[in-house]
């Protein structure tokens, strides 16, 4: 064999056994310790929502750290994310009625929210307290 031929069938076989056979995930999957509420098309990417509110009601800046504090990769999810969730609602379950912090800013003092009463969003000041869910990204 010559060493381009050589080199080819290495490149083929890095290939082949580098190939992913994980399944694509679908809306309602349980994952890491959640349940996933958005994929992509071919559904190895996407999000997944804690199955649980963190805590108790809490202020901006608690509701930051204590998404982190879930573990790895966990986070208080922006202002897009949680609106892809609330249409999922009655896949993902055990929301409380009333508003949830996002991670994003409107100003250095107020952030948005989302109302899981009616699917609004608005902002309050960061320090009013209110209910807490977690997010991860796959």
């Amino acid at each position: 064999m010559n060493l381009k031929k050589i080199l080819l069938f290495t490149a083929m076989i890095f290939l082949l056994s580098s190939t992913n056979n994980a399944q694509p995930y679908k809306i309602g999957d349980n994952l890491n310790g959640g349940i996933v509420f958005d994929v992509s098309i071919n559904g190895m990417s996407g999000l997944v929502v804690d199955t649980k509110d963190m805590f108790d009601v809490m202020t901006w800046f608690d509701a930051v750290e204590a998404c982190k504090s879930r573990g790895e990769g966990w986070y208080l999810p922006n202002r897009d994310e949680i609106k892809k969730l609330y249409p999922e609602l009655k896949m993902v379950g055990r929301f409380a009625k009333g508003n949830y912090w996002c991670s994003s800013d409107k100003t250095a003092s107020v952030a948005w929210f989302m109302n899981f009463n009616n699917g609004t969003q608005g902002s309050n000041n960061k320090a009013i307290k209110l209910n807490v869910r977690a997010i991860w990204a796959f």
